[in-house]
């Protein structure tokens, strides 16, 4: 699962929970979505933090790089 999938995913679950759709799904399919979800988040951190800018010093350092190689508060904070 791509962090664009875990993104839709959990906004939808957060929509239906926030519409009151959770009475009526069950406990156990919100527990199972959500223990995915999380699995899925967790797979791609790696790649991200692969992308952190770790030299000291740097001007971004922390931060992310995009597909190009460039640094923006943009890509940071969808890091954070």
């Amino acid at each position: 699962m791509q962090r664009r999938d875990f993104i839709r995913s959990t906004a939808a679950l957060t929509t239906l929970a926030a519409l009151g759709a959770r009475a009526a799904t069950p406990l156990a399919a919100d527990s199972d979505l959500l223990a995915e979800a999380i699995r899925a988040n967790d797979a791609g951190i790696p790649a991200l933090l692969a992308q952190q800018e770790l030299r000291p010093g740097h001007r971004w350092l922390g931060g992310l790089s995009n597909a190009y190689g460039l640094h923006s508060a943009g890509g940071t904070s969808g890091f954070i």
